[in-house]
């Protein structure tokens, strides 16, 4: 072990690592291609246009290998030995570039020394705190749950069955699990790790580091560790906000290792060390962070309320709804698709005008030019290619669409752009567009629209921008405890 790290301490050359990211529609973007299974239409689809020479992605530039904004050029430099000093262009994807050196890359720590190098670099972590730290096997008893095998033997529809609790019964931003979607049988219990109400378990593959508290009596399996038999000085609830804090969560992310997929296991977890303040610091920290929580809960109901509010006044407009439309009708609607981005055209910068193709939520670059001559009406954009998208972009706020991108604008006053988006999508979701099943701009003009009169869609509408701006400062509030949180934690620990 120690002729391996000499050899890695001396060698100073850095190793670029380029990860692509694991969200599916990041991916794609950033390979600047997906696959189509479409009957017809079987193979490769490139991002910008039909052949690799017009291909938008990060990692190169098919008509100048030599693009100093593209990643390959940071791969052609580190192989000559040198490392940029300006990343300014690679902003976007700083999270998924990493020079780091050879020896970070080799576990020295462990006893078995296996060679392997990890594209996770190993850092060296300090936390900033006044008082003990302490490592999680102090202070509690980790052991891993169990699998009864295969577990599909011991499911069973019986309500008087074991909970068998995995990742997926899991809220989103949830504190507790409270129930399941499956049982298994006594038989599969006695085989697997049972666990009770008031339990912590953190999730050790997957979405590893993840803790929760049990509110429901069950088993766990091999996915999961238990965390139980706490000391008298720790505050259940003040663990579980240390063990989601950023500090905690980066050294669950150093410390996970594995093969294809990073995990922790029990080792890994009871190496890690949290600040254990006296009890009455934790009870404040605790109290606080409930206050966060209750308003994230409030948030939450305000975005279900609003959302069934958007659904039931549209549901109510489709009932009342005397008149129909065809698309197709050129004195109505005028329907249009966008045009084809070149690679050189983008910019991997926040800034100029987005650009939106399939994904008609979120813009994949930014150009500096426009496509449209003007935007002084609403557009309904629709995804020509992907899962079955429309978005509603409001007037005076300037766009640029690709040939995967459908434009649908009203002339007249017959229809409402607002109520006309919600009457397309729910239009799209009954011809069943989705990737397979291309909304062409042909199918687009072949549909018809239900509509009631014009007041009543405008009354709807203006409910509708009302509410979306209850649903944005709602959604801000959730995405920002987090944040928040760590500021308490900041106050009182460090």
């Amino acid at each position: 072990k120690l002729y391996y790290f000499m050899l890695a301490y001396k060698n100073k050359q850095k190793v670029l690592i380029v990860k692509s990211p694991t969200n599916n529609k990041e991916q794609k973007k950033f390979l600047g291609y997906e696959w189509s299974g479409a009957k017809g239409q079987e193979g490769i689809k490139y991002i910008g246009g039909d052949t690799v020479n017009d291909i938008i992605t990060p990692l190169f530039n098919p008509k100048d290998r030599n693009d100093k904004t593209k990643i390959n050029y940071l791969i052609q430099q580190n192989f000559l030995g040198k490392e940029p000093n300006d990343l300014t262009d690679f902003e976007p994807y700083k999270e998924l570039i990493t020079y780091a050196n050879v020896v970070d890359l080799l576990d020295f720590s462990r006893k078995d020394f296996n060679k392997a190098f990890s594209l996770s670099p190993k850092k060296n972590i300090t936390i900033e705190t006044k008082w003990d730290l302490v490592k999680l096997e102090s202070i509690m008893k980790i052991v891993r749950g169990a699998s009864p095998r295969p577990i599909s033997n011991f499911l069973t529809s019986d309500k008087n069955g074991v909970n068998w609790i995995k990742i997926g019964d899991v809220e989103a931003g949830s504190k507790y699990i409270t129930k399941t979607e499956e049982k298994i049988t006594q038989e599969g219990a006695l085989k697997s790790r049972e666990v009770k109400s008031g339990d912590f378990i953190l999730s050790n593959s997957m979405s590893f580091g993840r803790p929760y508290i049990l509110k429901i009596n069950g088993c766990v399996h091999d996915g999961w560790l238990i965390l139980t038999d706490f000391i008298k000085e720790l505050n259940k609830d003040y663990l579980y906000e240390i063990l989601s804090s950023k500090t905690t969560q980066l050294q669950f992310k150093e410390n996970a290792g594995g093969g294809v997929v990073d995990n922790l296991n029990i080792d890994r977890v009871k190496s890690v060390k949290i600040p254990l303040p006296p009890k009455e610091i934790q009870e404040k920290i605790v109290n606080e962070c409930e206050v966060i929580d209750k308003e994230v809960e409030k948030a939450q109901e305000t975005i279900e309320q609003a959302e069934k509010e958007i659904e039931n006044g549209f549901a109510e407009l489709l009932a009342k709804a005397n008149k129909t439309y065809k698309l197709n009708n050129s004195d109505i609607f005028e329907v249009s698709i966008g045009k084809r981005v070149v690679a050189k055209e983008i910019e991997n910068t926040k800034e100029g005008i987005p650009v939106y193709s399939a994904n008609v939520f979120e813009p994949f670059g930014y150009i500096n030019k426009t496509l449209l001559k003007d935007f002084d009406r609403p557009s309904v954009l629709w995804g020509i290619d992907g899962d079955w998208m429309v978005n509603y972009i409001e007037k005076d706020k300037p766009f640029y669409p690709t040939d995967h991108c459908g434009i649908l604008r009203v002339k007249g006053k017959e229809i409402d752009p607002r109520y006309l988006t919600f009457a397309l999508e729910k239009a799209g979701k009954e011809v069943r567009f989705s990737r397979n099943h291309r909304a062409s701009i042909d199918r687009i003009k072949g549909l018809s629209i239900k509509a009631p009169d014009y007041k009543l869609q405008k009354q709807f509408a203006d409910k509708v921008k009302k509410l979306e701006t209850q649903l944005k400062q709602a959604r801000e509030i959730i995405n920002q405890a987090k944040e928040k949180k760590q500021e308490v934690m900041d106050k009182y620990l460090k």
